[in-house]
């Protein structure tokens, strides 16, 4: 395994990491799996994250060429050499060596480095984007699967209070106040909570796997997530998000976009400006024996208006990328707002749930329970008491799944963890 780098280690403290990576309630074996480790496996082993340095290296290797100045040619040349009606070829024959180049008026050299840098730096923005976008997902499944994870607890909640709840029927059938009907349902209920802790375990598992992928590892030795469910940490107000969105990656790849449009436009306005072709050289002459000192100057003519359709196009470029950015920006605004809503909303949820409705609901289970055990209430009462604190413990349980998921895409639109 390589060292980790800093970037490494920044992304390990996005994506609800101290919310998932804390002491969980039960007592995991060495086959669970935390989010700090899912990261660090994806961080490393994730074939999206490593285009990167292979970009990297060839945009670098464009930029050298791009620094370097227009090529000097050397040139050699004879004539005379075959005239058939010489004596001798070389009293007739002309020889000429000659060195020629291009000056570069308008400072291309200087654009060109400058659209270079400008795409090394687009490039890295893409890679933290990509990153983030990766990482997201990886959190999602995580929580996805600690989801059915608490869900599987729940259900085999379920599972002993309805034997519970059975042993009640029979003692009350037993003493005659409880018919054959009663007891059949109270068992319909439980094979119906047996086949839903199945389920639950299977989309556990399920989501193990998708997991595992993200680092390409189909055999996981994982059977257990290790994390907090409920442990939900408060939110900045929206609008320091929101300053968050406005310099995350996503959009300093935008902004970059449009210094690179920038530059292009500034080299297209350069080569507005005529280049100098210029030559020196030195001719010698077989038949006179003496040599001459030659030169030439060109400039090509009507440059502007040749170049004319690419200075448009590349300002044409430039509005489109202004307009894409004003509506990459309200996307995103929408995007945090949904995002922090739900949060916001799902936490309060399951707050009121986990402190306020279940501890009621459980109270009034235990109370309905000695009330049908003393023949003073019946078994639809126990039932709907029974299946009332279920629901309100599954409902909390998806309200901070819910909540979890949606830190996660508020982490991954502003690029910095929720309690930076």
């Amino acid at each position: 395994m390589r060292n980790l780098t800093l970037p490494h280690r920044w992304y390990c403290c996005l994506f609800v990491l101290f919310t998932l990576a804390g002491t969980s309630t039960q007592g995991f074996a060495e086959t669970a799996l935390n989010l700090e480790s899912a990261i660090l496996k994806t961080l490393e082993q994730n074939p999206k994250l490593f285009q990167y340095p292979f970009i990297k290296k060839r945009l670098e290797a464009e930029k050298l060429t791009d620094s370097l100045s227009p090529p000097v040619w050397v040139e050699i040349g004879v004539e005379n050499a075959g005239n058939s009606k010489a004596g001798n070829w070389n009293e007739v024959a002309e020889a000429s060596l000659s060195i020629s180049s291009v000056i570069e008026i308008g400072g291309e050299k200087q654009h060109r480095i400058a659209i270079a840098d400008t795409r090394l730096s687009i490039a890295n923005f893409q890679h933290q984007a990509q990153t983030l976008d990766v990482l997201g997902g990886l959190t999602i499944a995580f929580i996805n699967g600690l989801t059915s994870q608490f869900q599987i607890n729940l259900a085999h909640e379920e599972i002993d209070l309805t034997k519970t709840l059975l042993e009640s029927v029979e003692r009350r059938s037993h003493a005659g106040g409880a018919s054959e009907a009663d007891l059949i349902r109270v068992r319909a209920r439980l094979i119906e909570a047996e086949i839903k802790l199945d389920g639950y375990k299977n989309a556990l598992q399920r989501n193990i796997i998708k997991i595992s992928s993200y680092w390409n590892e189909t055999s996981p030795p994982y059977s257990k997530l290790e994390g907090m469910l409920f442990n939900i940490p408060g939110t900045p107000p929206f609008e320091a998000l929101y300053e968050r969105v406005l310099h995350s990656p996503t959009l300093k790849i935008f902004s970059d976009e449009i210094r690179l449009n920038h530059f292009r436009l500034q080299l297209a306005k350069a080569e507005n400006r005529s280049d100098v072709n210029w030559s020196i050289g030195i001719q010698q002459f077989g038949d006179s024996d003496s040599s001459a000192l030659m030169g030439s100057i060109s400039i090509p003519l009507f440059s502007k208006k040749r170049n004319s359709g690419n200075v448009a196009s590349v300002l044409a470029e430039r509005n489109e990328l202004e307009y894409l950015e004003k509506e990459l920006i309200s996307e995103l605004h929408t995007q945090l707002f949904t995002a922090y809503s739900i949060f916001q909303q799902s936490t309060n949820a399951a707050y009121k749930l986990n402190e306020e409705l279940i501890p009621v609901l459980e109270q009034s289970l235990k109370t309905t329970r000695t009330a049908y055990e003393r023949g003073r209430d019946n078994l639809q009462g126990l039932s709907n008491a029974h299946s009332k604190l279920l629901a309100a413990k599954n409902a909390a349980i998806e309200a901070a799944s819910t909540a979890l998921i949606n830190q996660a895409m508020i982490e991954q639109l502003t690029g910095q963890a929720l309690s930076h």
